[in-house]
């Protein structure tokens, strides 16, 4: 209930805070908010006979649901991811098609400068990760084995657009937002780690 308490009030600030731009402490608390509570409430719904990375799995596979008050709790967390995303979205000056797309943007941290463009370079201040390390990440967030790695074969030579593109697309086959949001905590966690 605390959690959920601070879910609330997390909301009313972004809502509050309008256009203002967003501090990268403001955003690593946000992130850090939306990945505990959506790990807690995964906890609740997994089955005792699983892990929660075999569960997070199976949900992107289709192969287990979430309650129907699971998928609304998680789904109430995507309201400051999208309102962030689009602030995101205007600063960086990028295209979106659809609200899935605002929530995978919120991965970004406020100083990560992007671009629609196809290169295949990351930003130079993304820290220390690699094309690989970040695909490695999407992958892991998504539930993906090597199994599915062939739909990213040749994906090193993927621009920003297209990666975008792909996770979302993954991550909505089976639960819509509510798979972005579950894959967005652990995709944004493992690159800032």
């Amino acid at each position: 209930m605390k959690n959920l308490l601070f879910g609330l009030m997390a909301t009313v600030l972004f809502a509050f805070i309008g256009n203002a731009q967003t501090s990268e402490e403001e955003w690593k608390k946000m992130i850090e908010n939306v990945k505990t509570q959506t790990e807690d409430i995964l906890t609740k719904e997994c089955p005792k006979d699983l892990d929660l990375k075999k569960f997070k799995a199976k949900l992107f596979t289709g192969e287990e649901k979430l309650s129907a008050e699971g998928y609304d709790k998680i789904l109430s967390l995507s309201k400051p991811l999208k309102d962030y995303g689009l602030e995101y979205v205007k600063a960086n000056k990028l295209t979106y098609e659809d609200d899935n797309e605002l929530i995978f943007y919120s991965s970004f941290a406020p100083n990560l400068l992007i671009n629609d463009a196809d290169s295949t370079t990351l930003p130079d201040n993304y820290g220390n990760q690699t094309f690989r390390s970040v695909l490695g990440c999407a992958m892991e967030a998504l539930g993906l084995d090597l199994l599915y790695a062939s739909a990213f074969e040749g994906a090193v030579k993927w621009g920003t657009r297209a990666i975008v593109k792909a996770f979302t697309r993954i991550a909505t086959r089976f639960l819509g937002p509510v798979g972005v949001v579950i894959a967005v905590g652990s995709f944004t966690w493992c690159i800032t780690h």
